[in-house]
């Protein structure tokens, strides 16, 4: 015979053990499953509570309203346990309409029957005795046992699926199977206490078996029951890299995860619809196939992001039970799918030959260029080796040393003698280079060429001419200047001497023009070092002081109030020279002010270039040479007079400068505007 303390107390326990697993919680990862157990625990705790004060009632209707309370709760665990067991094993049977719809439902009809007991008595029937303790002995109908199997009928569907992840899974999970197999042992003294209501209280011990279970998942065995919880479909959303965006067949947003959040910080707020979601994304519809979307964002590079948006209907048969929608962030694959198409179309638009071949030297690409270029169109060179356009004019060690280099990793330029397709020789600039993986592994060759057969013949012509002239032009003014002075021995009259110094001052010029063009062709020859220096003041100094010595009339001012050290080279000095020369030579002497000023240029704001202004008072320079040079272009109309000029503007070039030349204050004015090789130049001398 057991009393009602103890059993009152058991259940007291029980309650106790269920309120502080709800409120310690577990660290199961699934909201859900949290969410699930802790309102099992509550509804049990309940449960325990209420009968074991029942125990103490010896008022029939006060004790069989208790039972009729605890009936009621006692049926809303099993809903409660159907929840958890989904949420744990990795299903969503729990978040589906069919489940809330039938849980309502059942729920509303069974806790119907049972408040309505009074009035039918179908349910049960109660009766207090007082021997040997004073309890409410029950008398179950046959709506109890209906309930009574309908409750552990839905309970054995979360035992089912409690085993089925336990048999699945890669550990020992014999202590969990021994914990669920417990919290099924309180059907045996249900059972008893219906058989035997005055040895047994009729109650229901389940709570007991709880209490039981909780103690293990949550002290004892928690580490198991943790790690076999299973990923659900919200865990797996979490972990993608895809936004998922669930959406019920009424249209209304159900759930997204924190990528689609992320993605779309509306979601939630001002979008909880289908229709808002399409309007934000700019769409008509969603549909299988992938969509493209921008977004407005102030924080990406360009004020947008880019998705990848589709779509998958959920279906069973007929019935259609919600959609997802999955967003994917593709903003740097967009970018870099612009680079190369924007890479695609520079080679493709070059006028540089450009092909591609794999490790094995077949071609896999040349872009139009190549096609002029060589004459062979893509289709006849893709898939032969860069040999096709072989002159026959290299040895093999020529093709061995660019192979050595280009497999070492480094990059091969030189020039090569090539063969087009109608057979025609031609001379390219080549540079050719390897591809390597991720893996540092050469996978491809690239390689680029430009056909420079017409400049090397335009410079060939161009050195020769100007060897013969300067050569003949040399020869033929020694030869004149030779005759002149033997006829100045001769010739007394003061008419024929006059004729006589023309012929002498001509022959004189133009020798200075074939020195000129000497200093020109030296001055083309070699590129300018980028460690190059010029020591701007210093050399403007002691070159006026040479020319004042040489022209005594001449007033020669120098300003130089910055003290700069240009990007250029002695082959500076030709230009200022000339220009000084230029001053003194095509001018009248007399009360001629020829000056040279260095300053920093006002209208740069980055203090990186120095302006150099050559000014003379005298007659200036024809307009029409002032437009050739600064256009840097002549015609057979429309040309200097001399290369002086030119040697100035072609000097400057060299050096990425540029000239200006204008007429200002009754003054001729050259600006000569030059990098500065410290930034910003000094403001003291």
């Amino acid at each position: 015979m057991v009393s009602n303390a103890v059993v009152a107390a058991v259940f007291g326990l029980a309650a106790v053990i269920c309120f502080s697993g709800a409120y310690r919680g577990s660290r199961l990862r699934q909201p859900d499953a949290r969410a699930g157990l802790r309102a099992l625990l509550i509804l049990s705790g309940a449960w325990a509570l209420v009968q074991a004060l029942q125990l103490f009632t010896t008022d029939v209707t006060v004790a069989t309203t208790m039972f009729t309370v605890s009936l009621v709760i006692g049926f809303s665990t099993v809903f409660a346990w159907l929840y958890f067991c989904s949420a744990y094993t990795g299903n969503s049977y729990h978040r589906t309409w069919g489940f809330w719809a039938g849980t309502i439902a059942l729920y509303s009809v069974v806790t119907a029957l049972k408040l309505s007991n009074p009035i039918h008595g179908r349910y049960y029937s109660a009766t207090m005795v007082t021997e040997p303790n004073t309890r409410l002995i029950i008398e179950q109908s046959s709506m109890y046992w209906a309930s009574f199997v309908v409750a552990y009928g839905l309970a054995a569907v979360g035992f089912y699926l409690l085993f089925r992840l336990f048999r699945n899974a890669d550990r020992s999970t014999g202590a969990l199977v021994g914990l669920v197999f417990v919290m099924a042992l309180p059907i045996i003294p249900k059972v008893a206490s219906a058989l035997y209501p005055t040895a047994i209280p009729n109650l229901s011990y389940d709570p007991i078996g709880v209490a039981i279970f909780a103690v293990g998942v949550l002290f004892v065995v928690d580490d198991a029951f943790e790690g076999l919880e299973a990923p659900t479909r919200n865990e797996l959303f979490e972990q993608t890299d895809e936004g998922v965006i669930s959406i019920d067949p009424t249209g209304t947003i159900q759930e997204f995860n924190q990528q689609a959040a992320r993605f779309i910080p509306e979601l939630g707020t001002s979008v909880t619809t289908k229709p808002e979601l399409l309007e934000l994304l700019a769409l008509d519809s969603f549909t299988d196939e992938s969509q493209t979307v921008s977004i407005a964002d102030e924080t990406a590079d360009e004020g947008t992001r880019r998705y990848r948006v589709r779509i998958h209907t959920l279906t069973a048969g007929p019935h259609t039970f919600g959609e997802s929608v999955f967003v994917k962030e593709i903003t740097d694959e967009h970018r870099r799918k612009q680079q190369l198409e924007l890479f695609e179309r520079a080679i493709e638009s070059s006028h540089q030959a450009v092909l591609v071949t794999d490790r094995e030297a077949t071609i896999t690409y040349v872009n139009p260029a190549f096609e002029n270029i060589t004459g062979y169109t893509a289709e006849e060179a893709v898939g032969h080796q860069p040999s096709l356009l072989k002159s026959g004019l290299h040895d093999e060690a020529f093709y061995a040393e660019i192979w050595e280099t280009i497999l070492s990793g480094e990059t091969w330029i030189g020039t090569v003698m090539n063969q087009r397709k109608s057979g025609r020789y031609y001379t390219a600039q080549l540079e050719v280079s390897s591809i390597a993986n991720r893996h540092n592994e050469i996978t491809h060759f690239v390689g680029i060429q430009s056909d420079i057969t017409d400049n090397i013949q335009r410079n060939q012509q161009l050195t020769v001419l100007n060897r013969l002239l300067r050569h003949n032009l040399r020869n033929g003014m020694n030869v004149i200047q030779g005759n002149a002075d033997l006829l100045a021995e001769r010739v007394v009259d003061g008419e024929s001497r006059t004729y006589l110094d023309a012929i002498r001052t001509r022959a004189e010029a133009l020798s200075r023009e074939g020195q000129k063009a000497g200093e020109i062709q030296s001055l083309l020859s070699e590129d300018v070092s980028p460690d190059a220096r010029y020591d701007l003041c210093s050399t403007v100094e002691s070159m006026v002081a040479a020319f004042a010595a040489e022209y005594p009339t001449v007033e020669f001012a120098i300003e130089c109030p910055i003290s700069p050290e240009l990007i250029a080279d002695d082959r500076l000095d030709a230009a200022l020279s000339e220009l000084l020369s230029n001053a003194v030579r095509h001018n009248d002497l007399d009360g001629l002010a020829v000056s040279v000023r260095a300053t920093r240029l006002e209208t740069d704001t980055t203090g990186n270039w120095v302006e150099v202004v050559v000014a003379d008072t005298g007659a200036g320079i024809p307009a029409h040479e002032r437009e050739i040079i600064e256009s840097g272009q002549e015609t057979q109309l429309e040309h200097t007079t001399g290369l002086g000029l030119w040697l100035v503007y072609w000097t400057v070039s060299l050096f990425g400068g540029r000239v200006i030349i204008c007429e200002e204050d009754d003054e001729t004015r050259v600006r000569l505007q030059l990098l500065a090789a410290d930034g910003k130049p000094d403001s003291s001398r």
